[in-house]
């Protein structure tokens, strides 16, 4: 044990960790990433609106633009609920950032780790059956060698003990990112984007829905309505950021 002690004290010495963040070295410390970059991670306060997990003001359920939406004829929301845990700036969009195009599984599992425990200590659970990815398409996936939602997934099913089915919904086509588009043209580049698993019986079923960031909600939306019409009672999206 010493020994071992002793090794690893020289092992970082020789080969200090430095933060993926910003690059800082971090001695004597069992965190991946820095003091600095960890107090530039915000947390989404609550009261949140319920369809969009935005911060309210208020103590209104609904933020303005998800009443004004609801309130039109040509707009659905199939999912119940929505909870996003962080907000979606600084040092939390450097690692997704880092996660989707340097292909960093450390990280991944390292703020993967922190979702999955406020999952655990979310009482919005209590009634959930089954937890499941928005999945990335399977050649974006091979070409970053994991998917992160998918990881996040696991982890919660993990630390919440609630089944995961990691391939309940799975992804027909390749979509152009999200990020680039309004919202309007999100839900179109979306539709019909996904397809459900036969494999699976999800009739009268609380869904647990997970991706990492929600920002107009399209994508999870277009997962929902699928899982809605093939049975499924009731669905909470649960996203690690809010954009």
């Amino acid at each position: 044990m010493l020994f071992k002690t002793v090794l690893d004290k020289t092992i970082d010495f020789v080969y200090p960790h430095k933060c993926p963040i910003c690059n800082t070295i971090i001695l004597n410390s069992t965190d991946y990433i820095c003091k600095n970059c960890r107090s530039q991670i915000y947390f989404n306060q609550p009261p949140y609106c319920k369809l969009c997990g935005v911060h309210l003001s208020n103590t209104k359920q609904l933020c303005k633009t998800c009443a004004e939406l609801l309130s039109t004829e040509n707009y659905k929301f199939w999912y119940d609920k929505t909870v996003s845990y962080f907000i979606y700036k600084d040092t939390l969009r450097k690692i997704l950032h880092i996660i989707k195009y340097k292909n960093d599984l450390k990280l991944t599992k390292y703020i993967g780790n922190k979702f999955a425990k406020m999952v655990k200590n979310d009482k919005s659970i209590s009634k959930i059956d089954y937890v499941t990815p928005v999945p990335l398409y399977f050649k974006k996936k091979l070409r970053r060698g994991f998917d992160q939602t998918e990881i996040f997934s696991k982890m919660i099913s993990k630390e919440t003990k609630i089944k995961l089915i990691p391939d309940l919904i799975y992804r027909k086509k390749n979509t152009i990112p999200q990020s680039e588009l309004s919202r309007t043209k999100r839900a179109q580049n979306v539709k019909n984007a996904f397809a459900i698993s036969k494999r699976y019986n999800i009739k009268y079923s609380n869904i647990l829905l997970i991706d990492d960031i929600f920002t107009t909600g399209a994508t999870v939306n277009e997962c929902a309505r699928l899982l809605k019409q093939n049975g499924a009672n009731y669905i909470l999206v649960v996203t690690l950021a809010r954009g």
